[in-house]
């Protein structure tokens, strides 16, 4: 049987593209945290510039969707 890829369908507050966070799981849920953002923003390019961020994603598997958290400082 041959394997295949195919791009996930998933919905709600879809982090931009980033390298370098760390990211944990636990059951049917994950953790995305910081790393670097490139300053296009969403765009798919590498501009050769980015900013690190502090943001939180959380992202639920069964729902395939994405939740920004916010903190309160």
């Amino acid at each position: 049987k041959k394997l295949a890829a195919q791009k996930a369908q998933v919905t709600g507050d879809i982090p931009p593209p980033r390298f370098g966070p760390p990211s944990h799981g636990f059951k049917d849920k994950a953790v995305l945290f910081g790393g670097a953002v490139s300053i296009a923003g969403n765009k798919i390019f590498y501009s050769g510039k980015f900013v690190i961020t502090n943001e939180t994603y959380l992202f639920d598997f069964t729902l395939m969707k994405w939740k920004k958290l916010n903190f309160k400082q």
